[in-house]
């Protein structure tokens, strides 16, 4: 009686044994999503100091992805409507269509027979980085023909990032389809650079240059391109890519250690000659090349060789790598271009020439690109070549014509 007493005057908080299994449960969740929570929003603090960072200290390009691979080649993506920012230097628009090409209009597969068409193949100096649509070397050559020669239409085939080699490759797989009377092959100084990261073109025992098959090239490329795309086409990307630059210079960064790190691997096999022994050579079979693809088209092959800023505002001194490199790239180009009679022009000395005065040719500091200045005695310098051929060509009854 006593003990039934005092356990019933117990207090009722003492009688109520451990919590029970959906309490603990309850109780686990609730520290998880506490530490995902405090996680998360450390993270994006973290992302958002590091964007204001960057915008600070170290302003970084804005634009979404420009290119994709199509059988181991370098391709623009298509129907692409979207602003590139590099902050203190410009804010352009660009445009690609359905073809690949940088345009808003679509070309007919066959030109129109009183239509001249010029297909220019080159880098981001003839994608036209830093310019507007309607200020780009091609489409300003192509007002310049119009109003010099009679109905013309050119297709930018410019593809940021690429080499000689890949351009002849993009030509063979894409570009000869639409059928120009004309094709410009637009030359800089980074083409070897680029060509020996991005080996798409071999030399044999005998010393010639031929493409490799598309399923090397694709080998190659998916060492460093398959991560890449995984991201690039995770939902959001482009967003961010258009608006955040952090993103954008990882992007950049990455990208500038893949191909460093490419580059380096050639260099070690090849040697310390590596520019000369491999690059010059490829540079010139690929020219070979590409003139041997167009001829059979049954158009013209053009060359130019665009100069950086260093050789039209810097000392013309082979101490200077970019200016040695070019005067080398030059000879080859000079040369093989005679062998094949192929119309070359070097347009460094008369950019220097216009380049003495003003406004600037190039921007500086966060971008070394042509100004639409730049792109316009681009696009002048190339026309009387292209004219010169014309002209040529209707006056020579032996020479096939273009139109």
């Amino acid at each position: 009686m006593v003990d039934h007493a005092m356990h019933a005057s117990a207090p009722e908080g003492d009688s109520v044994g451990p919590s029970g299994p959906g309490e603990r449960l309850r109780t686990r969740l609730a520290r998880a999503l506490l530490s995902a929570s405090v996680v998360m929003i450390a993270s994006v603090l973290t992302l958002l100091f590091g964007e204001i960072f960057v915008r600070v200290f170290v302003p970084t390009q804005r634009l979404v992805p420009l290119n994709e691979v199509i059988l181991g080649v370098p391709a623009l993506r298509p129907d692409i409507r979207e602003v590139h920012v590099v902050p203190h230097a410009f804010s352009v628009s660009y445009t690609t269509n359905a073809q690949r090409f940088r345009s808003a209009k679509l070309f007919a597969p066959f030109p129109d027979s009183r239509t001249i068409r010029v297909a220019v193949l080159g880098d981001s100096f003839t994608f036209g980085w830093g310019a507007n649509d309607d200020q780009t070397y091609p489409s300003q050559l192509e007002r310049l023909l119009n109003s010099k020669y009679g109905p013309a239409e050119v297709l930018n085939a410019g593809i940021p990032g690429i080499g000689t080699g890949d351009e002849a490759l993009w030509y063979d797989l894409w570009v000869r389809r639409f059928h120009p009377n004309l094709v410009i092959l637009t030359v800089v100084p980074n083409d070897t650079d680029d060509d020996l990261a991005r080996p798409l073109f071999t030399i044999d025992a005998s010393g010639g240059v031929n493409p490799k098959s598309a399923v090397q090239r694709e080998r190659f490329q998916s060492r460093t391109l398959t991560a890449r795309q995984f991201i690039t086409e995770l939902p959001g990307y482009d967003w961010l890519a258009k608006h955040s630059e952090l993103l954008n210079l990882f992007r950049g960064t990455m990208s500038g250690l893949i191909r460093r790190r490419h580059l380096r691997d050639t260099r070690a096999s090849a040697g310390p000659a590596a520019f000369e022994t491999v690059g010059l050579r490829l540079l010139g079979g690929e020219v070979r090349w590409l003139d041997q693809q167009v001829r059979s088209s049954g158009a013209q092959l053009l060359v130019v060789f665009v100069p950086f800023r260093e050789s039209v505002y810097g000392q013309a001194s082979k101490t200077n790598s970019v200016v040695g490199e070019s005067l080398a790239m030059v000879d080859t180009l000079s040369r093989v271009c005679a062998q094949s009679n192929i119309p070359f022009r070097d347009l460094t000395s008369e950019m220097r020439s216009a380049g003495a005065g003003q406004p600037a040719l190039f921007y500086t500091k966060y971008d070394m690109h042509p100004t639409p200045v730049g792109y316009q005695v681009i696009a002048d310098l190339v026309s009387s070549l292209v004219l010169d051929e014309l002209h040529s060509r209707a006056q020579s009854p032996g020479l096939a014509k273009v139109r």
